[in-house]
């Protein structure tokens, strides 16, 4: 054994009498060894022959793992970072997320920092793009339901929008001026249509059919060829309103999207708004059994169910001309046959 070998050994020994291990492998952990230099562990050593693993910081010691809204994407880490206002850490071992549009990230830290989570934005609010730390306010006259990329024109108004990343942002919105309307995502107005009129109903405006007359919108398919937004920018008028004359036997009442078929033992002219009873018959006619219909963000053009007609035949001893809406008693001491449809049946 030569000098050099000797005097390792000796060191060791030393070494030993005074307690001090020559290697420490649980001064750094599980996950990572130390060298002993007389009874200290050099950190710089467990981070960086043994680093510590992503999602984790080490103190020289051990590994910590990254507490929630916090990451370390990188080996080695001395602390764990904090994600940004706007960010959220969905996984401690990558970096960040950018908060999806419709939604905001926001943690408890500073400037919004250290969010675990994003959170969809309330109704009344919208992100339009993504990395919101707070969610806009939508603007007067209009709104939206939760989660939502931008604000819809309440009923009434049309809003300017503008294409932004790859949905729209919602700006100023304006009420609709007598004898116009407009539709859901509408930036602007337009006149009613001829056969309809302009009322205005529980706070809101539109265009409704007159009498005899029923309203339907565009499908959404022809709608989508003439309104669109996108890097050409946005174009969004109202949806076409068709305004349709009643056929001959069928009836539609004001505010109607539909024409309906009369009943037996009457008829109807076209562009009427009832049916007319056939002699020997008389109809009633009942109360609409609904209210306008109202879809957010489009003019109230429909009665949900018609008022409907019923038509009976005038029973014995009564009478009934074409058109009558009630049967009439034959004089005192005559009678008729049933469905009679004058006095001179009455014998």
């Amino acid at each position: 054994m030569n000098i050099r070998n000797r005097l390792i050994m000796k060191l060791v020994l030393l070494l030993a009498l005074l307690g001090v291990s020559g290697f420490a492998s649980a001064a750094c952990g599980p996950n990572a060894k130390g060298v002993g230099t007389f009874g200290n562990y050099t950190d710089q050593f467990c981070q960086t022959a043994y680093p510590c693993h992503v999602g984790n910081w080490c103190d020289g010691y051990k590994e910590i793992a990254c507490t929630p809204g916090t990451y370390a994407n990188t080996t080695s880490a001395t602390k764990c970072r904090l994600a940004a206002g706007g960010y959220y850490v969905s996984d401690p071992t990558q970096a960040p997320v950018l908060a999806s549009p419709g939604n905001y990230a926001c943690g408890p830290g500073g400037e919004c920092s250290g969010a675990s989570a994003q959170t969809p934005c309330a109704s009344g609010t919208y992100a339009a793009t993504p990395g919101y730390k707070a969610c806009l306010a939508c603007p007067a006259g209009s709104s939206s339901s939760a989660g939502m990329l931008y604000c819809v024109n309440n009923p009434g108004y049309y809003c300017s929008y503008t294409f932004i990343g790859s949905t729209m942002d919602t700006g100023t919105c304006t009420p609709v001026s007598a004898g116009y309307y407009s539709t859901r995502l509408s930036n602007s107005q337009a006149p009613c249509p001829a056969n309809t009129s302009y009322v205005v109903s529980s706070g809101s405006s539109g265009c409704m059919s007159n009498p005899g007359y029923f309203a339907t919108f565009d499908s959404t398919a022809t709608a989508n060829t003439y309104r669109s937004c996108n890097v050409n920018g946005c174009n969004l008028p109202p949806v076409h309103i068709n305004v349709t004359q009643a056929a001959a036997g069928y009836y539609a009442p004001a505010r109607s999207q539909a024409q309906f078929a009369c009943p037996a033992h009457s008829s109807s002219q076209a562009g009427a708004s009832t049916c007319t009873s056939n002699a020997g018959y008389f109809c009633t006619v009942g109360s609409p059994s609904g209210v306008i219909t109202q879809v957010p963000g489009q003019p109230p053009v429909a009665v949900i169910n018609p008022a409907p007609v019923t038509c009976s035949q005038a029973a014995a001893g009564n009478y009934a001309a074409a058109g009558a809406t009630a049967q009439t008693a034959c004089p005192a001491g005559k009678t008729s046959p049933a469905g009679s449809s004058n006095v001179t049946a009455c014998n």
